[in-house]
């Protein structure tokens, strides 16, 4: 049963690949049973109480360890070997702010990085979905080449005439669709 989520894992680019990503968190339930199970057909093989207890000190013994190794080397904790804490940058801080200005009821078409910044509002959509309400990108980030390949498509999309520029700064850039009403008091 885990064969088909183990490759997609597995012959996927990050963060599918991630062994720290929800992607395999499918995995998670067999892997923890298939080591109780082994665990006890490697308790039945011993005769002894003695050899049992050796085993199971064993056991805890590996566990330990590998959670420090876990923890230091591959988990995303205050504790990993380097921790680096993630900066907010300057763009991440206009992109916050510009966020809250976009009305709530507006749908929002954006690049996966910027996407939680804004996915608390109804509709958004982390690749481009035709005629949303705003497009809001961030030339400066990998994102923007990547995935949904803002470069190329966005030139493509405003050529269409359809959206109007209402702000650009520092690679920053955001586009209102025309002919569009909202309610609330827009950018």
């Amino acid at each position: 049963m885990t064969i088909p989520t183990f490759a997609m894992s597995y012959f996927s680019l990050p963060p599918m690949g991630n062994t720290g990503s929800r992607y395999n968190a499918y995995l998670i339930p067999f892997i923890f049973a298939s080591a109780i199970l082994g665990f006890e057909k490697l308790l039945k093989n011993k005769k002894t109480e003695i050899e049992k207890e050796i085993l199971r000190k064993r056991l805890r013994i590996t566990i330990i360890i590998m959670t420090l190794l876990c923890t230091l080397f591959i988990d995303n904790t205050p504790f990993r070997i380097p921790f680096k804490t993630p900066v907010i940058t300057e763009n991440q801080r206009t992109l916050i702010e510009l966020s809250k200005t976009i009305p709530p009821e507006a749908t929002v078409t954006t690049q996966v990085d910027i996407y939680k910044h804004v996915n608390h509002r109804l509709v958004v959509i982390p690749e481009y979905v035709y005629d949303t309400d705003y497009l809001v990108t961030d030339e400066t980030t990998r994102w923007y080449k990547m995935k949904s390949n803002w470069d190329k498509y966005l030139p493509q999309i405003i050529s269409e005439g359809k959206y109007k520029l209402i702000y650009n700064k520092n690679g920053i850039k955001i586009y209102k669709l025309k002919n569009k009403k909202l309610i609330k008091k827009h950018l």
